[in-house]
Parts: C-alpha cells; sequence; structure tokens
C-alpha cells in the first residue's frame, strides 16, 4: 500500500483492452476517427468489435469505447521515492498483479467506473476501467484540429518510391561541462554498416515549408514522414532546387540540433527535478534519423504526426509568444536555461510541437523543426547569429518557472547590454519589418552595423513593412502601434515611439 498521491498526468496511462498500448500517433484524434480506425483493428487487443464480443448484454447494438487506466508504478516509485507497505494479497492467479516492463505499466489497484452498466472484472485486483460511451456523433476538437490523412499509409503501389539507404545519427558528448562534440554515425539497427536498409517513400508531396518538402513514408511497418530541404535562404526567390550536397549537410544540421536538444531538455528536466520546480514533464524531442542512399541523396526520417496545425512556442525571431499553459512555460523557460547554460552561445528557435504519444507511452508534447542561433552562426538553415540571440534577449520575459530556476541558482536573470553599454531597451534606433514569408516579427540591428545576410545580394534589404491596426509589435521600450502604407523603414524614437521617418505615411 502506497501513501502518496497518485499524479494524474504523469502516473495514469490509458490504455486499451488487455493492457495494450495505444498506437502510436492515435491518442489524440477525435473521438469518430479514434473509433473508425479500431473499430475493426486486424489485433484482437485492439479491435473493439472484439472487446464487444466479451460484453454482449451490456453493449448489444451500441457504439462503445472500452479502455482501461493503468498506475505506472516505475514511473510513481521515482516520483515519491516511496516503497509500497506490506499487505496481504490474495493468491490466486487472477489476484496477483502481473509484472510487465517496457511501455505495459503495472495494474496494481481497481478503479471501478461509477456507470451501473459498466462490466466489472470479478476476481482481480486489476485497475481496468472498462467504460462504455455511447458516441452519438464524430466530434473534432476546436483547439487541434485533426489531419484529414489516414492515419496509416494506404496500400503501398505505384504512388511509392523504394529507396536503399544508410541509417544516420547523432553522437554527443561532452568533454567539458557546456561543450559539446556531435558526429554523426551509420547506426543500421544490428545491420552491418556496410548494408543498405530499404524504406518505401511516396512520391507526391504531403506538405511543403519555407524551407522543406514534406513525404509520407514506411520503414519496417512504422509511418514516417521524411524531409528534406529545397532551399536554404527564404530570401531568395528561385525555383531551381539545391545541390544534393547542399541538401545533406543541411539535413545533418538538423540531426545534430535534434542531439543537442536532447541534451539540453535532459539537463533542464534533471535541474527542475533536483530543484522541485513545477514544470511539464511531458516533453521531448522527436527521434528522428537520416536515410543517406547510395547516390549522397538524403531525407531527415521522423514519426508520422497526426496533428495538423502545430503548437507554435516561437519563431525564427520572435520570442514573445503567449504562455498561458504550463507546457507553454516550460518551454520557454527550457529556452532561457539553454542560453544560460551555454554561456549565451545558444538560443533555440522556430520551435514547434504535436500532442501525442512520448517514448515513455504517456501523451505529451513532442517538439521537432527546431532552429538555433549560435555566437558562431554555423548551425545550418535561419542561424542569424549574434543577432539571432539578441532578438531573444531583447523580447523574452521570464515567467514563473525561469524565476523559480533563478531562484535555485541554476541560471541568473540576463539583462543584455548594447555596443555601448546601455541595455536594448534603451537602443536609440531600431528598424522593425514583418516578413512576407511567414508574418513573423522581426527585429533588424541599427544600419550602420548591421551584418549583410547571407545569399542573394539583390534580395538582402529588409521587407517593406505592411503595418495593420491588428499587428501588436514587440515591446521595446515605449514602442507604440503603427499603421503605414507604402513606407519603406520605419525608425523608432526611444522617446515617444513615433516614427522618425515614415517614407510616404503618418503615424497614428
Amino acid at each position: 500500500m502506497y501513501r502518496a498521491s497518485l499524479n494524474t498526468q504523469t502516473d495514469i496511462v490509458l490504455r486499451l483492452r488487455d493492457n495494450a498500448p495505444l498506437v502510436n500517433g492515435t491518442a489524440n484524434v477525435s473521438v469518430g476517427d479514434f473509433y473508425k480506425y479500431y473499430e475493426k483493428h486486424p489485433s484482437g487487443t485492439c479491435s473493439i468489435e472484439a472487446a464487444k464480443k466479451a460484453h454482449k448484454s451490456a453493449v448489444l447494438g451500441k457504439k462503445v469505447l472500452m479502455l482501461e487506466l493503468y498506475i505506472d508504478v516505475d514511473q510513481f516509485k521515482q516520483r515519491t521515492n516511496e516503497e509500497p507497505e506490506e499487505r496481504s494479497v490474495p493468491k490466486s492467479k487472477a489476484g496477483v498483479a502481473r509484472s510487465v516492463s517496457g511501455s505495459r505499466p503495472q495494474a496494481v489497484k481497481q478503479v471501478r467506473s461509477s456507470s451501473t452498466s459498466t462490466p466489472r472484472s470479478t476476481g482481480t485486483t486489476s485497475i481496468s476501467r472498462r467504460v462504455p460511451s455511447t458516441i452519438s456523433r464524430a466530434t473534432v476538437s476546436s483547439r487541434r484540429r485533426v489531419s484529414s490523412t489516414s492515419l496509416l499509409p494506404s496500400s503501398l503501389g505505384s504512388g511509392y518510391q523504394t529507396i536503399h539507404f544508410k541509417r544516420l545519427i547523432s553522437r554527443l558528448r561532452e568533454p567539458v561541462p557546456g561543450k559539446l562534440i556531435t558526429s554523426i554515425i551509420v547506426d543500421n539497427e544490428n545491420q552491418p554498416d556496410s548494408a543498405f536498409l530499404t524504406a518505401e517513400v511516396r512520391k507526391s508531396e504531403l506538405a511543403r515549408g519555407a524551407m522543406k518538402q514534406v513525404y509520407e513514408a514506411t520503414y519496417k511497418d512504422k509511418v514516417f514522414v521524411a524531409k528534406k530541404y529545397y532551399r536554404l535562404d527564404t530570401t531568395v526567390r528561385t525555383r531551381q532546387a539545391i545541390s544534393v550536397q547542399a541538401n545533406r549537410e543541411a539535413v545533418k544540421d538538423e540531426l545534430i540540433r535534434y542531439g543537442k536538444a536532447t541534451f539540453w531538455l535532459n539537463a533542464f528536466l534533471d535541474g527542475a527535478r533536483d530543484a522541485q520546480i513545477d514544470i511539464d514533464t511531458r516533453i521531448e524531442i522527436t527521434d528522428a534519423f537520416i536515410a543517406e542512399e547510395e547516390d549522397g541523396s538524403a531525407w531527415l526520417f521522423e514519426p508520422r504526426r497526426t496533428i495538423a496545425d502545430p503548437i507554435k512556442f516561437s519563431g525564427t525571431m520572435r520570442h514573445d509568444m503567449p504562455a498561458h499553459r504550463q507546457t507553454d512555460k516550460t518551454v520557454q523557460a527550457f529556452v532561457h536555461f539553454v542560453f544560460a547554460q551555454s554561456s549565451g552561445s545558444l538560443i533555440f528557435a522556430d520551435v514547434q510541437g504535436s500532442v501525442g504519444q512520448l517514448s515513455t507511452g504517456h501523451d505529451g508534447t513532442v517538439l521537432f523543426d527546431l532552429m538555433t542561433h549560435t555566437t558562431e552562426e554555423d548551425s545550418g538553415p535561419g542561424d542569424h547569429g549574434p543577432f539571432g540571440i539578441q532578438a531573444w534577449e531583447i523580447q523574452h520575459s521570464c515567467n514563473e518557472i525561469c524565476r523559480a530556476f533563478v531562484a535555485a541558482g541554476l541560471f541568473e536573470i540576463q539583462e543584455a547590454t548594447d555596443d555601448d553599454g546601455e541595455p536594448p531597451q534603451k537602443r536609440r534606433r531600431l528598424e522593425t519589418s514583418i516578413s512576407s514569408e511567414d508574418d513573423e516579427i522581426v527585429l533588424l540591428e541599427n544600419p550602420q552595423r548591421r551584418r549583410e545576410p547571407r545569399g542573394n545580394p539583390a534580395m538582402r534589404r529588409p521587407t517593406p513593412p505592411n503595418f495593420n491596426d491588428d499587428v501588436e509589435l514587440p515591446e521595446v521600450s515605449k514602442l507604440a502601434r503603427m499603421s503605414a502604407v507604402n513606407s519603406s523603414t520605419h525608425r523608432l524614437s526611444d522617446n515617444d515611439g513615433v516614427p522618425l521617418s515614415t517614407a510616404g505615411s503618418e503615424a497614428d
């Protein structure tokens, strides 16, 4: 018997019949899609039809979901450092809680549904909670639109191409605290390094971003997305694809970023646990590997996520996203933690996440498509160097998790200074523009000391701003909202927020 209370977010796991884990990617779809997927699933433990046969009298002619809740005993013990007190347990096969490992947690206590029609398992201490629930209609959450694509790939055929590749992963080591050395190595999963593995990649695009193309793929009967770059600079408008070598290097840079993010996230979670800081612990970095073909073509493989619209925690140069949920605050504090622990040399940007099943089997947030800004400006596409780091320093506002880390001595509140030693809030001249690519706010350095970005020289000037009354600008001193039409550059006064030059427009 345990004395500590259960944490419903970390200690309770939702399962199918007989403690079968949910298929990856199905934990957060709509009820209607969930029912359709499992209604006639080929696996007997996953099939709703198979489960209904055991409860005909209660569910005959009804649409029901039969789910079970389990306590993850290992997670509970790790969180509470508590061992159970001695108690007598009935010595019967049905009464002995079975020990399971991996993603199948131990069942130790029965939880009974309040519904009188819920069948009760007899002679067992399993905490299985079977919940028949009538589905009146399929609904889709208004907060997270479910992808209209199928949960599993369609039958493979002429729409797919077969690729032969070597599987590459990132390897990190830390010779001195805060100094990471990364490398890319071959890991063919029990196959010789000289062997080539096989995967199927759909010929048509699944999605396209500002720099990458995304395709659906299957490998070892699992669904992935395969990504590759078609350009490395969003300011360069061209239909010509980048070279095979350039794509390979960009893909490797992204895999290394994932490796670094995993390292720092583990350090962040360890620090929060040791200092007993309340954060959202159900966060992890996506698993990924590179599929490098014989001709040098490279794909970044990640597990397929089913949510169509990801959660945006930050932009490439925007770090003032609203943080109402504990997850939002945790991610923002994580970025601050990395900045502090790396001595101001690294910032994670353009952080996105998707709700889904973690490697632990719990539901949580998986972070992906990460960019970084580094002092050396050498971490791959999207790295704006010291200026990108400075943008975070200007915009970041510490939340209670940041302050808890400060109180625990894990990092200090950072205040950036300008070249003259003044904090950035007192900077006298600041240019502001809106990127036409993704409508993110971009802060540009004083033109007298601006470092010219890489790319087509003809495209190096910032996109002319096109403000309207609905655009919210980052708070820099007394920066006010402005409305301008056909203006080229706005220079903001520190005194009153009124543009010093508006080139054909008037300030509000």
